[in-house]
């Protein structure tokens, strides 16, 4: 019996039986369910394990009867065409429908293409119109004038203040100065600390201010501002750190105490003044935060001074303005720019009346409170520019440092200077004890200097030790020590 493959039409050399009836070549039925899994005569699923070889004689292939005669090959042809006409017309049917989804696909990139350069001109166009308004903006801000808003002092803060200048003028003639260290004895300190309190990979301590509020109950501390752009409440008794303040961005140049609270005002090259507060507890070490920030300066703040009512402090920026901030709100009050020079050094009078700043053109350039104007200037015989002034607590002495190693003693009633001496070149710092007698220089060394029968000074001592320019200094309560701060990372005390 003679077996015809469904697949091929022809008797098969290894026929098999599938599970669906029919009769397949082997190699082929294999073949093709590699590629689909299915009965290619019904379409059913049908796998290899479910052909069923058949076994038959091995004899020679007979040639099928039909193909023997010519009709027989004629048709043999005729279905092979037909084949081969619908194998064509699939092919077709299937180019057609890839054509047809390549359109539409091209179709929807053009499209999206067309959307994003739609965007982005769009984009373009809003980055150029921010551009604009960045620039309007900046020069709204340049062209400003922050006056306009500013109240200055009304009349009854006025009031207040000529009222605490006629107090404090009463209470300094009273005042006892034999409590005070005597320059000659201060001369015999010796160092006695040497605290390292900021960070030493930005070395370098800016400035340093007695806590008032912690020495009306007894306990020895002080503030110091670094390089490092912290400010430190560093305990001298048990030589520890209280506080560290670090919200400044650049070094911190100033720093001043309230005398009645827990309250730090400080100053920086980041433009900005802080105020930063504690509660009023005195016996215990809490921690300061920062109730203002102080952003009317567009330079850093080089110095800053507290009116000696405690409501009011000044700051002075590198461009010459001087800043009159209302402390308990932290808003500027009052803006002055009428000062001829950029000033290093700025310091309230005793008083509170005016204020003085040491003018990089080499004059004392004195501010009155009362009308928020600058009053005068107090010129030197030499140009030199001033490093730093400091008023004395008598209220009529002020003394002054140029860079040409110059220290000039000021009486403030003739406006002119009574005494004057060399000391060592290029200081940074002049600084009055409470008594009015004793001064301090600081520039590579610290030179102690006193006042002898109102007219002469006298050089009594000098300290050293410091291995770079002292930045700052601050005599303690009564004159018992010296605190000096210099850019070699140290705090010192001597005593």
């Amino acid at each position: 019996m003679a077996f015809i493959c469904s697949i091929s039409g022809v008797q098969p050399e290894e026929p098999c039986l599938s599970r669906t009836g029919y009769v397949f070549e082997r190699r082929l039925i294999e073949k093709h369910l590699q590629e689909t899994a299915t009965c290619p005569a019904t379409g059913e699923p049908l796998t290899v394990d479910d052909l069923i070889p058949i076994k038959c004689d091995k004899t020679v292939k007979p040639r099928p009867a039909t193909s023997m005669s010519i009709p027989g090959i004629l048709s043999l042809l005729q279905s092979e065409w037909d084949a081969l006409a619908l194998e064509t017309y699939n092919l077709r049917t299937h180019a057609n429908t890839v054509r047809k989804q390549l359109c539409q696909s091209l179709y929807e990139h053009d499209a999206a293409t067309r959307v994003i350069a739609r965007l982005i001109k769009e984009r373009d166009r809003a980055l150029q119109q921010v551009e604009a308004l960045e620039k309007q903006l900046l020069e709204f801000r340049t062209n400003y004038d922050a006056g306009a808003i500013e109240v200055g002092l009304d009349d009854a803060s006025v009031s207040r203040i000529e009222q605490l200048a006629k107090a404090l003028m009463a209470e300094r003639k009273k005042r006892d100065v034999t409590k005070f260290t005597p320059a000659n004895e201060i001369a015999k300190f010796s160092q006695t600390g040497d605290y390292r309190t900021h960070s030493s990979t930005t070395p370098g301590i800016l400035t340093v201010t007695m806590d008032q509020f912690g020495e009306r109950y007894g306990r020895t501390a002080c503030f110091t501002g670094g390089a490092d752009g912290a400010v430190i409440h560093f305990d001298l008794g048990t030589g520890k750190t209280l506080t560290r303040m670090t919200n400044h961005m650049k070094a911190v140049n100033s720093v001043v105490a309230h005398q009645f609270t827990n309250i730090v005002v400080s100053g920086s090259d980041d433009k900005t003044m802080r105020v930063w507060r504690a509660p009023d507890i005195p016996e215990t070490d809490s921690e300061f935060t920062c109730a203002h920030v102080i952003k009317s300066s567009k330079a850093g703040i080089m110095s800053l001074s507290l009116h000696a009512s405690g409501e009011y402090f000044l700051g002075g920026a590198a461009d010459g303005l001087w800043h009159l901030v209302e402390l308990e709100s932290g808003r500027v009050i009052k803006v002055c720019r009428d000062i001829p020079s950029p000033c290093a050094n700025l310091e309230f009078h005793p008083d509170g009346l005016l204020a003085a700043g040491s003018g990089a053109d080499g004059s004392i350039h004195i501010w009155d409170l009362r009308t928020q104007t600058l009053t005068s200037s107090l010129a030197h015989e030499t140009p030199s520019r001033l490093a730093s002034l400091s008023f004395s607590e008598n209220g009529y002495h002020l003394a002054t440092v140029s860079e040409d190693g110059q220290l000039r003693l000021w009486d403030l009633r003739k406006s002119k200077v009574f005494a004057s001496t060399d000391c060592n070149v290029s200081p940074a710092v002049v600084k009055f004890d409470k008594s009015g007698t004793t001064l301090a220089v600081g520039s590579t060394k610290v030179e102690l200097y006193a006042l002898v029968d109102k007219t002469t000074v006298n050089v009594v001592g000098t300290f050293e030790g410091h291995s770079g320019y002292i930045t700052d200094l601050e005599f303690g309560p009564n004159s018992k020590f010296l605190l000096t701060t210099c850019r070699d990372k140290s705090l010192r005390l001597f005593s």
